[in-house]
């Protein structure tokens, strides 16, 4: 899905469906449903005007995906400048030679997606994102139920059980696979959190070996299965399989490997 960056409130002000223009210096081709992302930046205030407008109990989400509008127009602001009320000029910069984008049937996301916004148009995978956020609560909500024992054997193991039944759902589904060679994993749409995980939701993936990560026909990079992490501190459940995720792209190599201490959050070191 294609989104475009705003700052609040005006990001809020299009999911709400309070703003119906997108102001901007150059026209838009693109049509149809596309995500609405709020920079994590913003102005340093809100003037007493456009204060005014806005709800008092909204709540302003930042560096995230706050939800999806369709774009079903692109006119010169001079089309419709005169016809426009109050608030809708307070929401958008009108002067000459700009253009606005028409926005209709808005949809404000109960909780947004935590993303890296970019300049311009760029691409979202909602999917990707919800599947991500699925396994990071199967991850929290397995280690919860285990808070005074997920460093121990059966604890560790309780929770691999559980956030592989929810990869293997994908797995079952066709949008994970073994393939097409021995050597590759296609991804589909899946998020790379899913990684240490593979080997215990697909059979023929070993734990120990490396393959090519591929999303559709291209390749994402390659991922290397080092068996079960060492335990190097006590009292800390390491759960997956040590996985080390080289992209195809220059950058430096990602360490995939989920850890617990009891008490506290996991995260993704």
């Amino acid at each position: 899905m294609k989104v475009f960056t705003v700052y609040q409130p005006y990001a809020f002000a299009i999911v709400a469906g309070l703003k119906h223009y997108e102001t901007r210096p150059r026209r838009t081709n693109i049509r149809g449903r596309v995500a609405v992302h709020a920079a994590i930046g913003g102005p340093d205030y809100i003037s007493v005007a456009l204060d005014s407008i806005l709800p008092e109990s909204m709540e302003l989400h930042y560096g995230a995906v706050v939800g999806t509008v369709e774009i079903v127009d692109c006119v010169p602001v001079e089309n419709l400048v005169d016809s426009l009320d109050d608030r809708e000029r307070l929401l958008g910069d009108y002067s000459p030679g700009r253009f606005a984008w028409v926005l209709e049937n808005p949809v404000m996301f109960d909780e947004p997606f935590p993303a890296r916004g970019k300049q311009g148009w760029w691409n979202w995978d909602q999917r990707a994102a919800e599947m991500s956020r699925q396994i990071k609560r199967e991850i929290t909500r397995a280690a919860t139920d285990l808070l005074y024992t997920p460093h121990t054997e059966d604890g560790i193991s309780a929770v691999n059980s559980a956030v592989s039944e929810i990869v293997k759902q994908y797995c079952d589904s066709g949008e994970i696979a073994h393939g097409p060679t021995t050597d590759d994993i296609s991804l589909g749409g899946a998020p790379l959190e899913v990684l240490p995980f593979l080997p215990f939701a697909i059979q023929t993936i070993s734990g120990y070996g490396t393959y090519s990560v591929y999303r559709g026909s291209e390749l994402a990079g390659t991922v290397t299965y080092s068996g079960p992490p060492v335990q190097e501190t006590p009292g800390e459940g390491i759960i997956g399989i040590k996985t080390n995720f080289t992209p195809a792209e220059k950058m430096k190599s990602n360490q995939f490997t989920f850890a617990f201490n009891s008490g506290k959050d996991g995260e993704n070191t």
